[in-house]
Order: structure tokens, then sequence, then C-alpha cells
């Protein structure tokens, strides 16, 4: 997407989703932080933006009335709470880049892989699985059994400053 110019490394939500409605249900005192996240911030998810503690507890992951961050954008901007930026903290739910990807793209997250990223590496979709529970979804194959699927081609396609820090 950066290299068809479609978005930028250096971009922030707020310039991403500049429609107020995006917004709806973010509290007013930290609007602003979650605006100034980053898409460098995203890939690296290093954003501030951390699960809440409620999340941390075997009832909440299995209450059906959960509202999962990420069944909209809106929920999926709202729900994190806040963290120290900077430091690493993986989301395991909250599809924010999943909406980027939609709002750049036109496209779902799913249709821009099979088109964009996997046959580029020589993955064909048959060789990993897509997936989609409480309102998350995604790819579901370890990277060293995607660069075995591609021949090593990972190695040379996802530059290696992102491969150390996503992967600590």
């Amino acid at each position: 997407m950066v290299d068809n110019s479609l978005l930028a490394i250096n971009e922030t939500l707020g310039v991403i989703f500049n429609n107020d409605s995006a917004w709806y249900g973010v509290s007013d005192e930290t609007v602003a932080i979650r605006k100034a996240v980053t898409v460098e911030e995203m890939l690296t998810m290093t954003t501030g933006l951390v699960t809440p503690a409620y999340w941390n507890s075997m009832a909440a992951l299995t209450d059906p009335n959960n509202p999962w961050g990420g069944s909209s954008l809106s929920n999926s901007l709202a729900y994190p709470d806040i963290g120290p930026k900077g430091e690493f903290s993986y989301l395991p739910v909250g599809n924010i880049f999943s909406y980027v990807v939609k709002e750049r793209t036109g496209m779902s997250p799913r249709e821009y892989l099979a088109q964009n990223v996997m046959t580029h590496l020589g993955i064909i979709e048959s060789a990993y699985n897509w997936g989609t529970k409480r309102g998350r979804h995604g790819v579901f194959v370890s990277w060293s059994r995607v660069d075995s699927f591609s021949n090593g081609k990972v190695r040379t396609a996802v530059p290696t400053r992102w491969a150390h820090r996503t992967c600590q």
C-alpha cells in the first residue's frame, strides 16, 4: 500500500479516518491519543493501545455479550485502553488495520492480501486459513510456515527491521 501511494508509514488514524462518525464511542479525553496513532506504530505494535483489563479473565473471553473490539470501525477505535506509547503491546482483537486497508483500497483485507501480498510471495490461497470469530479475523499461519510456502521470499519481502520489531 505504501509502494502504491495508498498509505504513508507516518500517516495517522486521524487523517485516515477523518469522519467524526468513525470516532463515535471514543471518550473525549482519549480521542486525540487514538487519532495520533501512526501506521508504523500499528505495524510494530507500539501504538499505546492496549488490551482492556477486563479481557484478562476467562469470563470475558467466553462471554457471548463481550463487544470483542472489532465488530465495527468505531468499536475497534474505542475499545482498547491507553497504555505507554512506544512499548510493544499485542492487541489480540481489534481490526483497526483491517479498516485502514478497506478505507484505502476499497477491498476487504482478505481480497487485498490474496491479490497483492500472497500472490507475490508465490502462496496460493489454499495454503493458508482465513478465519473469522467474534469480531476478529485474520490469516492463521505462522511466519515460518509462510516462509516455507514461499521458498524464502518472505525474507526478502518483509524488511528485516519490521521482522525484528514485530516478532520480539
